[in-house]
């Protein structure tokens, strides 16, 4: 901005260096305050706070709350599989676990008929394996990985046992907290391009505070894939990927955005068109419930 601003001649006619100092510093205070299209209607100031304060703290523009009602959050299909995990960890003294850490198959079938999950998905897991392992269960292996980096659950002893932190997470009244800190886990600590192919692309994860300010901004309507994507990623990717012709930006979205936020009913999906399942076209929309769970004040 600067730069432009000196080539078209803003400065020529101040003479001091005192004076020049003053204009410079005015133009560039009032740069920071203006919102810029290439920020996503942000201001510089907005957007430094949104990517490099720690969030959601208390300098944080974003706040993630806590106080759903716990016949709610129990609903949300995540919360919902984490706490018959943890839970049945606590009642049978542990689950046990193979040599490489995993659950072992006499736990993932008995998840396998408890936890909610897609029941193509399930069908297609029964179709495929004669015998089932954890890793074969993406959503369940998925869900394990989260719950160890997030301290919910620990393995010793060869089993699984849940923590402090967990059995305290799980007490009536708390599970409006239990999903914080869980989409916290998620999203903060969890590495969401664990379970994708493709390029690492890191910068999604460290972004993702203005990710979910642009979903903030949407309204309820059911969109096209594509047009829902675009506003969520940030210029600077979108520049990475144009100049060194990665591949397209929206698979990855969908995969390490858009799908977890599905686990917690707070975007979702549907396919609309004609023929086989995958020759529809799939739109989404934002749930009402991210409002209410999701908050962003960058006055």
């Amino acid at each position: 901005m600067l730069d432009d601003l000196f080539e078209e001649g803003e400065f020529d006619e101040i003479e001091s260096e005192e004076e020049l100092e003053k204009a410079v510093k005015e133009r560039m205070d009032e740069y920071n305050r203006t919102p810029q299209d290439l920020l996503g209607g942000l201001t510089p100031i907005q957007m430094y706070q949104l990517l490099h304060t720690d969030w959601p703290g208390p300098d944080s523009p974003m706040t993630v709350h806590d106080n759903l009602h716990d016949s709610e959050a129990n609903e949300i299909r995540f919360v919902h599989n984490a706490r018959i995990l943890l839970e049945t960890a606590r009642e049978e003294d542990g689950l046990p676990a193979t040599n490489a850490g995993n659950f072992k198959r006499v736990v993932v079938s008995d998840f396998l008929e408890r936890m909610e999950f897609d029941p193509e998905r399930v069908e297609d897991i029964y179709e495929l394996n004669k015998v089932i392992n954890e890793q074969d269960v993406t959503p369940l292996h998925i869900l394990r990985v989260v719950l160890e980096v997030g301290d919910f659950l620990e393995k010793s002893g060869g089993s699984f046992h849940p923590t402090s932190k967990a059995i305290s997470l799980l007490r009536h009244g708390r599970a409006g907290g239990f999903m914080k800190e869980l989409f916290l886990t998620y999203f903060k600590e969890f590495n969401i391009a664990y379970f994708s192919r493709g390029e690492d692309w890191t910068e999604i994860q460290d972004t993702i505070t203005y990710t979910f300010y642009q979903l903030s901004k949407y309204d309820e309507d059911w969109q096209p894939e594509d047009q829902f994507i675009e506003p969520l990623i940030i210029h600077t990717i979108k520049k990475m990927a144009d100049e060194d012709d990665w591949p397209s930006l929206d698979y990855y979205y969908r995969v390490r955005v858009l799908r977890p936020l599905e686990k917690f009913e707070l975007v979702e999906s549907r396919l609309v068109g004609e023929g086989e399942p995958h020759e529809k076209d799939e739109e989404y929309r934002k749930t009402q419930l991210f409002d209410r769970f999701i908050e962003f004040d960058l006055n």
